[in-house]
């Protein structure tokens, strides 16, 4: 199972099921779905058929999503999905693992392979695709989607693929866990694994501490709450600037 806040509203939970009885091939297989769920109402808003580990844009408009085949760890393609009524958008070859993000400044998904050295951009309307040139690694853009923050605290200026500067970033961080890795509304801070670092400088604005272990993370958009999905349950937690 894996839970993603889409926004402050809605929840989407991805589930495989590793004990799904096919009757077409008569035999046992794996069943992928992600359901869209109001976090107002408790009511399912969208299910997505086939798909899992799905990311999802800024603007709570749409999702990327892993088509999942027959067998464990068979995924065959990466779908494109709007999430007003669940349509399919776009679907393009699965390359391999690695790490996506929506452009919060355009309607493209920004995708790299693990160990390679290109991040490839896509087109949502086209499908058209560009690219940038740093070693796949967790990233996350800034608010305004000019730049790009890569775990090892290098920033990209997107319009040159170039890097401007770096982060000293404390030592000891998991910097692998990409599910929690996203700016603030305002874009001074970066929430990465157990606290908050200043985007300017580097260097902890504050450390979360007595959470359990967290799954996924979203600040609300006043930049005053911090909601953990941990597993003790959701978390609220107060941001003092």
């Amino acid at each position: 199972i894996d839970l993603r806040f889409i926004g402050e509203d809605f929840l989407g939970i991805s589930v495989i099921s590793t004990n799904h009885f096919r009757p077409e091939e008569r035999e046992w297989g794996v069943k992928a779905y992600t359901k869209i769920i109001n976090l107002e109402t408790g009511t399912e808003a969208i299910t997505l058929q086939g798909v899992a580990d799905c990311v999802y844009s800024p603007d709570s408009r749409f999702a990327a999503c892993e088509h999942s085949g027959t067998l464990l760890g068979d995924v065959t393609s990466m779908k494109i999905f709007d999430l007003a009524n669940g349509s399919l958008l776009q679907n393009f070859a699965w390359l391999g693992e690695g790490y996506y993000r929506f452009d919060p400044a355009d309607d493209k998904l920004v995708h790299c392979i693990m160990n390679d050295n290109l991040y490839s951009v896509t087109d949502i309307s086209s499908g058209g695709l560009s690219y940038y040139h740093y070693p796949c690694e967790p990233f996350a853009f800034d608010p305004t989607g000019t730049e790009i923050l890569f775990s090892d605290g290098s920033v990209m200026w997107k319009m040159t693929d170039e890097i401007i500067r770096t982060l000293v970033l404390p030592i000891g961080i998991n910097r692998q866990q990409e599910s929690y890795f996203f700016f603030e509304p305002d874009g001074d801070f970066v929430v990465m694994n157990n606290g908050a670092f200043s985007f300017a400088v580097g260097g902890a604005a504050a450390i979360f501490e007595e959470t359990g272990e967290v799954y996924d993370a979203v600040i609300s958009a006043d930049g005053l709450t911090l909601y953990l999905l941990t597993d003790r349950g959701l978390e609220m937690w107060q941001v003092r600037k």
